[in-house]
């Protein structure tokens, strides 16, 4: 994996929260996916996230507001980019043929002390020209039980 992981301050504290609080049988599930999240945006494979931009637009349709696509944001990413940062975006547009930043949102279950399933969303921004994904958000949500 040549990707860095990273996370933003309120994203590091719940990952390690969920980490010294649930034990290393959390711990591990959850480190084996980040890595695999690294490694699909690495081979710009969209089969483990999904557009996070798509989203935000089916939530707010209803509202004036247009959200960007993910060209668009990575648009207005390179505008604040310095040039060497301008230069690693070409040429990943060149090479991958997919935008240099993308806002992206992954979903997956886990087993809280083999009795408890629980789901980790996860909003993130994959920086393919600095070789980075860096976490924004994650949240945990418990399955409700199933009514009989």
């Amino acid at each position: 994996m040549a990707y860095v992981i990273r996370y933003l301050r309120r994203a590091r504290e719940e990952a390690d929260h969920w980490r010294a609080t649930y034990g290393q049988s959390l711990a591990k599930a959850f480190n084996r996916w980040i890595v695999l999240l690294a490694n699909a945006a690495e081979e710009v494979s969209e089969v483990a996230s999904v557009d996070a931009l798509e989203i935000l637009e089916r939530a707010m349709r209803e509202g004036d507001q247009p959200v960007p696509s993910q060209w668009k944001y990575s648009w207005e990413k390179l505008r604040n980019a310095n040039r060497l940062e301008m230069l690693r975006a070409l040429l990943v547009v060149l090479k991958k043929r997919c935008p240099p930043w993308e806002f992206r949102m992954s979903s997956n279950w886990f087993s809280l002390l083999d009795s408890i399933a629980v789901e980790i969303q996860t909003y993130y921004v994959v920086d393919r020209p600095n070789r980075r994904i860096i976490f924004h958000l994650l949240e945990m949500n418990y399955r409700k039980p199933q009514q009989e």
